[in-house]
C-alpha cells in the first residue's frame, strides 16, 4: 500500500497566528477512520515517526491516516508570542487547544466524524481531558501508552523537582541526548545500554525534535512538569470513568514513571470496554527501544477494529 508522508501547519482556535506542527502518514487508500498521536513531555512527534521504527507508518500500512503534532513550544511548533519568560507555559488545558485544532483539520481533510487519538506519558493526560471534555463524541478509540492519572508517586514528585520549590520551575528547559539517554539507562540499571536501546533510532528522534541544530538541546516548555507534579500529588485533570469509548491501556513493566499500580488503577476505572498490555523488559519510552516493536503491534492490533471510513481514496492534506 503506497503511503505519503509530510507535514503541514495548522492553528489554534485561542490563538489563530500560532503555528502548530503536525506531521502525517496517508495510505493511497484509506480503510479505517484516522489516528492522531499526542507525545509526552519531553520527546516531541518524533517518537512516533522514527526512521525504520514509526507507528505512523505501521497505521499507514493498515490503510489508517496517521498523524502526530508538535504541542506549542515543542520542536516545530513555535511557543505563543506572549508565552511567560519566568513562569512554566503549555499546560495541559492549553494542549487540548492543540489537539482539537488537529483533530478539526483531519476530520474535515478525510472526511470523517471521528478519530482516535494516541497518546504518550504527559500526552496520555491531554488525550483523556480532550476526550472527556471538549472532544467528547469525536473520539472512536482511545490508546494511553505509559498512562498518568492521579496515582501518587513520591519518587517521581523528588525525580520532577529536583530539589525545587513548585514557584520556582522556570518557563522551559534544556535537555541534552546524553542527559537523555543517562535516563533511560536508569531505568535499565543492570544490562548494558546495546541490550535495549536502538542507538540510531533515538539518534533519529532526538534530531527530529530540536528546534536548533546547532544547539544540540531540546528546549522544552515546562507546563508539563506542573502538570505531572499535580498528577503525581494525586490531582489528576480527567476522571477516567468518564472515557466511555474503547480504550488501551499500554505500558513496559519498567516503566518507574507509569507504574503498574497507576496504571491498573487508571484500567479498572474505565467508563467503557478496556484492554492491558504490558510488555516485559520495556520502560517508559518503550518506543525506541529494542523491544518496540511489541508496543506497536498491540497498538495497531487494538486500532485494526476502528470502523471503515466511507471515503475509501484518501485525501492529500
Amino acid at each position: 500500500m503506497g503511503i505519503v508522508k509530510g507535514g503541514r501547519s495548522i492553528s489554534p482556535v485561542d490563538d489563530p497566528s500560532l503555528e502548530i506542527f503536525m506531521r502525517y502518514a496517508i495510505p493511497n487508500t484509506q480503510i479505517h477512520t484516522p489516528v492522531l498521536c499526542v507525545h509526552g513531555a519531553t520527546i516531541a512527534s518524533a517518537l512516533f515517526d522514527a526512521d525504520g521504527e514509526s507507528l505512523l507508518d505501521d497505521l499507514a500500512s493498515l490503510g489508517i491516516p496517521a498523524y502526530a503534532l508538535d504541542i506549542r513550544g515543542y520542536a516545530r511548533s513555535l511557543p505563543p508570542s506572549d508565552a511567560p519568560d519566568n513562569r512554566p507555559y503549555a499546560r495541559a488545558t492549553e494542549a487540548v487547544l492543540d489537539v482539537d485544532a488537529a483533530v478539526r483539520t483531519i476530520m474535515k481533510e478525510h472526511p470523517s466524524r471521528t478519530v482516535s487519538l494516541v497518546g504518550m506519558s504527559w500526552g496520555t493526560i491531554i488525550s483523556s481531558v480532550y476526550a472527556t471534555g471538549i472532544g467528547k463524541g469525536l473520539i472512536e478509540r482511545l490508546v494511553l501508552i505509559a498512562p498518568i492519572c492521579d496515582h501518587v508517586d513520591t519518587k517521581e514528585l523528588e525525580r520532577l523537582m529536583g530539589g525545587m520549590d513548585e514557584g520556582q520551575i522556570p518557563a522551559f528547559r534544556f535537555v541534552s541526548k546524553e542527559t537523555f539517554v543517562e535516563r533511560l539507562q536508569q531505568e535499565h540499571p543492570t544490562i548494558a545500554e546495546d541490550e535495549w536501546l536502538l542507538r540510531g533510532v533515538l539518534d533519529d528522534v532526538f534530531k527530529n525534535s530540536l528546534q536548533n541544530q546547532q544547539t544540540g538541546k531540546i528546549q522544552v516548555p515546562n507546563g508539563c512538569l506542573v502538570d505531572l507534579i499535580s498528577a503525581f500529588k494525586g490531582k489528576g485533570f480527567y476522571n477516567p470513568a468518564n472515557i466511555s469509548v474503547p480504550t488501551l491501556i499500554a505500558r513496559g513493566t519498567k516503566d518507574p514513571t507509569s507504574s503498574r499500580p497507576g496504571a491498573l488503577s487508571i484500567y479498572d476505572r474505565l467508563g467503557g470496554a478496556a484492554t492491558y498490555l504490558e510488555v516485559s523488559g520495556a520502560a517508559h519510552f518503550g518506543l525506541i527501544e529494542k523491544n518496540g516493536s511489541q508496543i506497536r503491534n498491540g497498538i495497531c492490533s487494538f486500532l485494526k477494529q476502528l470502523r471503515p471510513n466511507q471515503n475509501q481514496t484518501a485525501s492529500r492534506p
